[in-house]
């Protein structure tokens, strides 16, 4: 539903909107021995780490994070990552220190869905 909400925005308006994805990575594809993961940590630590203004829950409950982070002005891929960059850096923070090696982030931006052709 919010998805849906936040790409209306971004059609309506000059505004760029990207969807962040967190998760962790499972044991074995670490070599870093770790503590039991829980998923509401991560989602906890996801909200600590963002705006209030933007948006956070479960993409995969218990499994992957997300949050749609919006700007009001065109930010380009250059800013976009740093962005992502400086969001790792303040989770890595926040979470258990054993998860850092297990921390995965992916963004894609958020596009205005096309309008359909309504010609008859």
């Amino acid at each position: 539903y919010f998805l849906e909400v936040e790409r209306a925005r971004v059609g309506r308006g000059r505004r760029v909107a990207r969807l962040l994805l967190v998760r962790l990575a499972p044991a074995e594809e670490t070599a870093v021995p770790h503590a039991p993961a829980s998923p509401d940590q991560l989602l906890i630590g996801l909200r600590h780490v963002v705006r209030d203004t933007d948006i956070v829950g479960w993409y995969k409950e218990g499994i992957v994070a997300g949050a749609i982070l919006s700007d009001k002005v065109e930010a380009g891929e250059e800013s976009a990552a740093a962005g992502l960059r400086r969001i790792r850096q303040a989770l890595l923070l926040v979470l258990p220190g054993e998860w850092g090696s297990r921390v995965r982030l992916r963004s894609a931006a958020i596009t205005a869905r096309r309008k359909k052709d309504r010609r008859s």
